[in-house]
C-alpha cells in the first residue's frame, strides 16, 4: 500500500519488477532463491554492511556475562545468538535505530544463506 501511494505502483507484479530492476542496478538487495529471505528487501545497503561487519569484527567486552561467549567466538568461531544481539545493541546503537526481531531474524537467515553462519542445534 505504501509503494502504491509513494511511487504509483498499482500491482504486485509492478512492485516485483521495480524491486528486480533496482536489485540489478545494485541499489537494493533482494534474495529470491530462498523462502527465508524472499519477503525482505534491503534498501539501505550501508545498514547491512554496518551490522554484518560488527559481527565479523566484534570488539571484546568487559561485560562478564559475555566473557565466555567472546572466548567461544575467538577460539572456535562459534557465535551465539545472544552475543550477536549484544554486539548489535552495543556497537550499532550509535549508528542505527534499535533493531527489530524481524531484522535480526533476517540477518541470521542471510548469514546462513551466505554460508557465514551455520546453525548448531
Amino acid at each position: 500500500k505504501n509503494a502504491e501511494k509513494l511511487c504509483g505502483i498499482r500491482s504486485d507484479e509492478e512492485a516485483q519488477r521495480m524491486v528486480e530492476f533496482h536489485h540489478s542496478l545494485g541499489l537494493l538487495l533482494h534474495f529470491t532463491s530462498t523462502p527465508a529471505l524472499c519477503d525482505s528487501v534491503v534498501v539501505d545497503v550501508e545498514w547491512l554492511l554496518t551490522v554484518t561487519s560488527a559481527l565479523l569484527h566484534p570488539l571484546s567486552t568487559d561485560n562478564p556475562e559475555f566473557k565466555d561467549h567472546f572466548q567461544l567466538l575467538h577460539t572456535h568461531g562459534v557465535l551465539l545468538e545472544s552475543l550477536a544481539v549484544h554486539i548489535w545493541s552495543t556497537r550499532c546503537s550509535q549508528l542505527l535505530t534499535p533493531m527489530t526481531n524481524e531484522q535480526r531474524q533476517f540477518l541470521f537467515n542471510l548469514m546462513e544463506y551466505l554460508s557465514v553462519f551455520f546453525p548448531t542445534g
